[in-house]
């Protein structure tokens, strides 16, 4: 970073090299949409390289800053989001058995998929956003508690307690067993 600091575009290169593809991870787990990932990583690290001064050497630890930077802008995106997506339906097809012609979704089966999907939604969007963050990066990203630590700039036990209450809180919204998994 230092040598970016100096306007060495080499040095930057191989720091893009090599915290990329994390950063576009951290950021996939946040904001659940590879493509806008991928767009935040770029402007990450296009910011990064306009403004190298604006990275503070705290102890030569690079790393866990740029989480940081990694994180915020992944929060930013989903503030900057509209609150409610459209949800697609599903298609009019269904396929059949094997080789049963398909059949055509009953509109009772497509308005209940698109309820159930909303109702997901609204329980995910009543979550505190420390524990909304740790749901999307265990359950729709797949990360360790450990990568979500690391990722998060907290401690494991601390990423397991966001689990913990958030999957009280989504079991009592939606109801069921949200511990099931």
């Amino acid at each position: 970073m230092d040598a970016t600091r100096r306007g060495d575009r080499t040095a930057f290169g191989r720091l893009v090299g090599r915290h990329r593809a994390w950063v576009t991870a951290v950021l996939g787990g946040i904001v659940e949409d590879p493509d806008a990932a991928q767009d935040l990583a770029q402007e990450v690290f296009c910011r990064l390289f306009a403004n190298p001064d604006a990275y503070e050497a705290r102890d030569g630890r690079f790393v866990p800053w740029l989480k940081t930077v990694a994180v915020n802008a992944g929060r930013n995106f989903l503030r900057g989001r509209r609150r409610r997506r459209a949800v697609p339906l599903p298609d009019a097809w269904e396929e059949g058995e094997a080789g049963e012609e398909q059949r055509r979704l009953d509109p009772q089966t497509v308005v209940a998929s698109r309820l159930l999907a909303d109702g997901v939604r609204d329980a995910l969007g009543a979550l505190s956003e420390e524990q909304r963050q740790a749901v999307t990066l265990h359950y729709f990203a797949g990360r360790s508690v450990e990568e979500i630590a690391a990722a998060l700039g907290c401690a494991p036990g601390t990423v397991k307690s966001r689990l913990f209450y958030a999957r009280k809180r989504l079991r009592e919204t939606l109801g069921g067993d949200a511990d099931s998994h």
